[in-house]
């Protein structure tokens, strides 16, 4: 039996694939203390686990539906 769970620490490059947040913001959020990183060497890894906690704690998409135009009713 397989067992998958997401693992506790990930590179910048799997975060940035699981997620779709940019390398540039994680550096920023890493810099700002909103995102735990771990210098293992030369490799960053991200508590991915808090990462997530924090992901989840943004405020959700307000996307307004796409504005229609009235269609004209003139008869040329």
């Amino acid at each position: 039996m397989l067992i998958t769970q997401d693992p506790h620490f990930v590179t910048i490059s799997v975060w940035v694939e699981r997620t779709g947040i940019s390398r540039s913001v994680t550096y920023q959020l890493i810099a700002t203390d909103r995102l735990r990183a771990r210098k293992v060497g030369r490799r960053t890894l991200i508590d991915f686990a808090h990462g997530l906690s924090w992901l989840q704690q943004q405020p959700l998409a307000k996307i307004a539906p796409p504005f229609r135009r009235a269609q004209s009713s003139e008869v040329a």
